[in-house]
């Protein structure tokens, strides 16, 4: 997600939160079919992902994000126990899409899964929720500065930093 308003940026790492900092920052996170190039969120057809999963590589690669908002806005993402993360977003993944199967299979993008893991031409592709979070902390093989890293587990502390770091009500992320 980009903010212009706040000259902020959000790396959306999949189950870490990122919707409700969406929603905060004002995205319609109603509308995962629809392309926002303007906030990076919402399926873009033309480069088969989701916006608001993009690493930064991608970004980058898609010339969706400049040098110059990369370098001067504030950068921050939240992260998760790999362990932690994957399991919620296997059972998001049965509970959203219908499936059933085993966590080995939704980790080996196979049986019931494989679809809507493995091929981006599926209505229902998901398959960026596998990226690996270390894939979000690096850009052209050299680790990211992040004006703020998260963690999951401390969220609240983390969006407390953030709202005092871009001058942001302390009720921000209540909404």
């Amino acid at each position: 997600m980009i903010n212009h308003e706040h000259k902020c940026i959000f790396i959306h790492i999949s189950k870490c939160a990122g919707t409700s900092v969406e929603k905060a920052f004002g995205v319609d996170t109603s509308k995962h079919t629809k392309t926002n190039r303007d906030s990076l969120f919402g399926w873009d057809n033309e480069y088969k992902l989701h916006l608001q999963h993009a690493t930064p590589q991608q970004l980058f690669d898609h010339h969706l994000i400049t040098r110059d908002q990369w370098d001067s806005y504030y950068k921050f993402i939240i992260f998760r126990n790999t362990w932690s993360k994957l399991l919620s977003d296997y059972f998001w993944t049965k509970k959203g899409y219908g499936k059933e199967g085993t966590f080995e299979n939704y980790l080996k993008r196979s049986g019931t899964f494989s679809e809507i893991l493995n091929n981006s031409s599926h209505d229902l592709y998901c398959g960026e929720h596998l990226n690996h979070q270390k894939d979000y902390f690096f850009l052209n093989n050299e680790r990211i500065n992040y004006n703020r890293e998260l963690s999951f587990d401390k969220i609240g502390l983390g969006f407390l930093d953030i709202t005092n770091d871009l001058g942001l009500p302390k009720s921000f992320f209540e909404k």
